[in-house]
């Protein structure tokens, strides 16, 4: 699949504590081609979105543009995230992007967390054995013995 556009969300999750919220979303063109007549749609379950501009009509190769989004949150939805679609459209054709980007909708917390929240993130670690290490090690070692049989066992050889 042939990228066209990078798009740079302001957060990867949008905390919609009040009623309403201004996000930034930035378009660049990675592509020859210019992309003509952009519109960009916002799509969640717990949040009405109004995009501003709603059209851009020209975004020539390496040049970046900006929408301004307006999330307005849905008073009968419960306090939780919800998966927020953004989908840029080129002359009414949908451009392919990936993203993954959430709407919280829970109340504030009072207190920093001393993080930056970036969504359900698995660390995953897994400990090498002693058989990985002894692999690693014996590899350098197995060289170094090698060069030196051949170096001492040549036929040839200068004796001193």
């Amino acid at each position: 699949m042939t990228e066209y556009v990078m798009i740079y969300p302001g957060a990867p999750i949008v905390e919609l504590t009040g009623q309403t919220k201004k996000m930034s979303v930035k378009v660049r063109n990675v592509s020859e081609i210019k992309l003509t007549k952009l519109r960009l749609a916002v799509k969640s379950e717990g949040c009405t979105a109004r995009v501003d501009p709603a059209v851009i009509d020209q975004l020539i190769p390496g040049d970046r543009t900006e929408f301004t989004v307006d999330l307005t949150r849905i008073k009968d939805q419960p306090n939780q995230r919800y998966p927020l679609a953004l989908t840029l459209y080129a002359g009414g054709l949908p451009v392919p992007a990936g993203l993954d980007l959430m709407v919280d909708t829970g109340p504030p917390v009072d207190a920093d967390k001393g993080w930056i929240d970036v969504g359900q993130v698995t660390l995953v670690h897994k400990e090498q054995t002693r058989t990985a290490y002894f692999l690693l090690a014996g590899a350098p070692l197995l060289l170094v013995v090698g060069w030196l049989l051949w170096r001492f066992s040549r036929p040839g050889r200068r004796k001193g």
